[in-house]
């Protein structure tokens, strides 16, 4: 890094012949100082040597560095007093060489940076870099300050065109609104439509908490603008921008004067910084905010002064139209709060001064190209546009001078999010799909779709109620994906839906704000002003009163009470089984699910997330429960099957991003008219460095009410070496809230412990959860204290916990294991099951476990559950085949009916074609006897009837699961009378008519008869 801060002009820098260089005090990026070159005549030049040689850093070279694709990079920054015609440049060599050289265009006045890779933007690709050279332009004389020159590696994604210098690989684009010119008179119904959506969304600005004027004046003394220039301006960059100077290798007065720039967003992860002056964009719209609330009306013209002044040095910073800054990516996190404060502020501007903020706004808008040029398509329903930038590209919009250009992009934007919300994009890009899941990053990602949907919801509402209102379309697909979160959240997500962010409370109340506006817009399908369905879920989940939700929503509506069923989500490879207040998470992954999101700073040994979880979570806050971070072992998480691996095995393989596909397409969940729920996970190690490929098993999980029957078969591993293999029954600390462990009758409250159970033993987790043996497993029982690391830091970290597993041995060869989970039970129901099991009366029968087949058939509810890892028959009486690898599940019903499904719960997503959509799977199952459908037509479903059996053909769509209910051939329709009015006991009339009629129909079917 050169910044030229010596006392006088340093050796290393030459002026060529008709050249003049000095130190500016006045103006600088990095330090107070940069160079000043005066030239006065077309062939001047300054040359830069280096004291030593730099040594080139190959791509490959910079991608180990750096985790992810990357290349070494020169950037520079050059001041500009007048600009000059832009077919005059400046040309910019390396070691003096027109072979390796760009050319930067000098049609600007003030700040600019440019960067370009070395080897693939200059040619340059051999031996070391001696001098860095600048040619004048064509033009007899002139003037510009250089400063922080740096050869430095970046991601080779983000040197980017601009106005001023074209990059090749990455050309110039900027956002189309492709706007009739004129556009069309609006109508005053329009104009009066905008009016109201300007309100709406000023008071929604307006209604925030904003710091004192002190505090204002005091975070806004920190930037120096009123310094009359006695010491150089501070330098603003985005958190992004901070990677190109690779904070962690400067030393001495290189940090210490990058430390002293200002971060326009809200993250700064800089050791030391001054972390007072991160958020310079947050300023503003602090100071916006302020400007229009009561509290703050004496300091308007302060306020209005500071505001002025932010924005001109923003601009002078080089945030400018045409400015590329090299980068700005993830702009969304850097600048959203520039177009808030640029909408409250709007009157405050000069209108030269609005206009030039008006075309940033716009420019800096272009790595959301495809949601700002409002054409949907595959990439419009983008999380982090959602997130991050649709408010502020409506508040854009309102900032249009032109009140007719105004309406006709407004119209423009309202038709894009309806249609961005509505669509299911194809392939692995951002958006909602038909399961309610909500894709970012190739998959099912709360950590970004919750904010995304509290703040596109907001967009809704503010659009709501005019000529401009969003779709009912996309009202319901967004409806959809909230109501599916608030299944998926008890409150807080599972482990194995907290993508790379474990432990971080990440749910439900990320958009409960968003869920009270999108009631407050409406309710599609009935038209009704309210949806007091999704109002009443908020009122739930905020913990608000049915008195409340009238002072909200203008009724009073009760609050929801919690769900209770089990629902399937295979766009996100789980299943969801709630009883009471529990929710458990059923997690698996396939081949088109990731198993979990690692990234070189976070969840560094998150590999088992999706291993088969079973985590039981009840209501409130997780921590409190035991599941906390510090002390976590990683190995074992609850339900997971795993080899037990050290932290540094266990860590990503990768130093950039790891997202693991199986092989397998078969992994997920299947649900029994949203009541009864099926899972299962067919296991096979990917081939890469400390995974063992040889590692594979076969998993599954009934869900009944309160009881989980788990079953695995055929864990079998040879490459492990001394490792054990291990399936987790549970991992908690112990907390006040999760003290005790029961074990055959037992309490252990001791803070050490250490148990071993077999076959028909017991023992009830710290949650008030029962686990019961069911087979000649061996289960290790701990409590103690646990030494594990953080998922960020690889910090140690420690804690007191209590844990059970099953002990697969080293190397095991197709092991299994067989036990039920009891929720929420009691010592002495757990001593009744064991007794139960003990005689041979589970309440279940496991009728196949191995290799092709997981079947179960639960003896209290009817249902029997089967998992066809492989396409066969099932050598069972009731559904005798399944055509491929499936899920299905039936019921067998009092009335002598059938309640079924089945699914493919794989989706068929191609990693080579990401637009290719998703196609529907069809599944058939032969269900023994000769059946018709209930209901005569049912999207989806075909029926063929054979000699003795009928053929069940379910067209899944996304892994969706479809119940219908199967009557026998020829059953009549029939009424049942009512029960006796006295006599036989309550109700023993319907009893005995129902039993008879179950007799009639089994004995029509030559069945034997299931009576309860």
């Amino acid at each position: 890094m050169i910044s030229f801060e010596e006392n006088a002009v340093p050796g290393y820098v030459e002026p060529q012949e008709n050249s003049l260089v000095q130190l500016s005090f006045n103006k600088a990026i990095h330090g107070d100082q940069s160079l000043q070159w005066d030239w006065n005549a077309p062939s001047a030049a300054l040359k830069i040597n280096n004291s030593s040689a730099i040594d080139l850093i190959t791509d490959k070279q910079a991608r180990d560095a750096l985790g992810r694709p990357a290349t070494h990079v020169l950037s520079f920054w050059v001041y500009n007093e007048q600009a000059q015609d832009k077919s005059k440049k400046l040309q910019v060599l390396l070691n003096d060489d027109t072979n390796h050289k760009t050319e930067v265009s000098l049609d600007f006045t003030g700040w600019r940076t440019f960067g370009v890779s070395i080897i693939n933007d200059l040619g340059f690709n051999n031996g070391p870099i001696d001098s860095l050279s600048f040619k004048a332009p064509s033009v007899s004389n002139g003037s510009l300050l250089i400063d922080r020159v740096m050869f430095s590696i970046d991601d080779d994604r983000y040197q980017w065109s601009d106005y001023h210098i074209q990059i090749d690989r990455h050309p110039f684009t900027e956002i189309d609104f492709n706007i009739a010119e004129p556009p069309p008179q609006a109508t005053p119904s329009e104009l009066a439509g905008v009016k109201d959506i300007y309100q709406r969304t000023l008071e929604y600005l307006v209604d925030s908490n904003v710091p004192t004027f002190r505090e204002l004046q005091s975070k806004y003394a920190e930037l120096h603008l009123d310094d009359n220039l006695t010491r150089p301006l501070r330098h603003i960059i985005t958190d992004k921008q901070q990677v190109i100077y690779q904070p962690d290798s400067l030393v001495g007065n290189d940090k210490l004067q990058f430390d002293e720039y200002v971060i326009l967003g809200d993250k700064d992860d800089r050791e030391g910084a001054d972390s007072k002056v991160a958020g310079y964009a947050k300023l503003m719209l602090n100071i916006g905010t302020a400007y229009h609330q009561d509290a703050f009306q004496a300091h308007q013209v302060e306020l209005a002064e500071m505001y002025i002044k932010l924005t001109e040095h923003l601009l002078g910073q080089g945030f400018f139209q045409g400015s590329a800054l090299v980068t700005t990516h993830h702009w969304g996190y850097s600048g959203r709060w520039w177009y808030l404060s640029a909408l409250l502020m709007a009157d405050q501007l000069e209108q030269g001064i609005r206009n030039k903020v008006y075309d940033a706004l716009v420019w800096y808008s272009r790595e959301f190209k495809e949601s700002f040029d409002m054409v949907a398509g595959p990439e419009s329903s983008n999380m982090d546009y959602f997130n991050t930038l649709s408010i502020q590209h409506l508040t854009l919009l309102l900032l249009e001078p032109d009140e007719h250009r105004r309406v006709a992009l407004i119209r423009k934007f309202s038709d894009f999010i309806g249609e961005s919300l509505a669509q299911t994009p194809p392939g692995f890009f951002d958006g909602f799909r038909p399961d309610g899941t909500a894709w970012r990053h190739k998959g099912n990602y709360p950590g970004y779709s919750f904010s995304a949907m509290d703040n596109v919801a907001k967009v809704v509402y503010f659009l709501n109620d005019s000529p401009f209102s969003v779709s009912d379309a996309g009202k319901a697909n967004l409806k959809k994906a909230m109501m599916a979160g608030w299944l998926y959240t008890n409150p807080i997500v599972g482990l194995g839906n907290s993508g790379r962010h474990p432990f971080t409370g990440l749910g439900i109340k990320a958009y409960d704000d968003g869920m009270k506006y999108l009631a407050l817009s409406g309710n599609p399908e009935s038209g009704d002003s309210i949806d007091e369905e999704l109002a009443s879920i908020y009122l739930q989940v905020t913990g608000k009163s049915a008195q409340d939700g009238q002072s909200i929503f203008g009724r009073s509506i009760n609050p929801a009470t919690l769900p209770e069923g089990h629902w399937s989500f295979n766009g996100g490879a789980f299943g969801i089984h709630r009883y009471g207040d529990t929710m458990v998470t059923l997690k698996a992954y396939n081949s088109n699910v990731w198993s979990s999101e690692i990234y070189a700073a976070d969840n560094r040994y998150g590999r088992y997330q999706s291993h088969g979880g079973v985590q039981i979570m009840p209501y409130g806050n997780p921590e409190s429960f035991g599941y906390k971070e510090d002390g976590w072992n990683w190995n074992r998480n609850p339900g997971t099957t795993t080899i037990h691996l050290e932290w540094d095995t266990l860590e990503s393989p990768n130093s950039g991003t790891l997202m693991v596909f199986s092989d397998e397409a078969f992994s997920g969940s299947a649900s029994l008219d949203n009541e009864f729920g099926l899972f299962a996970f067919k296991h096979k190690a990917p081939d890469r460095p400390n995974f063992d490929p040889t590692f594979v098993a076969r998993k599954s999980v009934l869900a009944i009410g309160n009881r989980l029957i788990m079953l695995g078969s055929d864990i079998s591993n040879t490459g492990s070496g001394s490792n054990r293999t291990e399936t987790t029954l549970f991992q908690h600390a112990i907390t006040d809230d999760s003290m005790d462990t029961w074990i055959n009758g037992g309490k252990i409250s001791t803070s050490t412990d250490s148990t071993q159970l077999g076959e028909h033993d017991w023992l009830i987790d710290g949650m008030g959860n029962g686990y019961l043996i069911g087979s000649n497993s061996i289960v290790e029982v701990r409590r103690q204290q646990q030494s594990s690391r953080h998922n960020k830091t690889k910090e140690a970290t420690s804690g007191h916990f209590a844990s059970a597993w099953i002990d697969h041995g080293v190397r095991p060869d197709k092991a299994g294991y067989e036990y039920q989970v009891i929720l929420d039970t009691t010592p002495q129901e757990m001593e009744a099951l064991s007794l139960n099991q003990q005689q041979g009366n589970p309440g279940y029968e496991v009728l196949r476990k191995d290799h092709q087949f997981h079947i179960i058939q639960d003896q209290s509810s009817g249902v029997t559950g089967y998992v066809a890892f492989e396409r066969g028959e099932t050598n069972h009486s009731l559904i005798t085949h399944i055509d491929k690898p499936a899920l299905a599940m039936v019921r067998t019903l009092s009335t002598g009916r059938l309640s079924l499904t089945a699914v493919s719960p794989g989706l068929t997503l191609n990693h080579e074609d990401d637009r290719q959509s998703h196609q529907p799977v069809d599944v058939t199952v032969t269900v023994d006897g000769l059946w018709e459908l209930v209901e005569d037509s049912q999207q989806g479903i075909q029926l063929n009837k054979l000699s003795d059996s009928t053929e069940v053909t379910f067209t899944s769509d996304f892994g969706r699961s479809k119940s219908i209910e199967l009557k026998p051939e020829g059953e009549e329709s029939v009424t049942p009378p009512p029960p006796p009015s006295e006599g036989g006991g309550e109700g023993g009339g319907a009893i005995e008519w129902m039993t008879l009629l179950a007799l009639l129909f089994a004995f029509a079917m030559r069945k034997k008869p299931d009576i309860r």
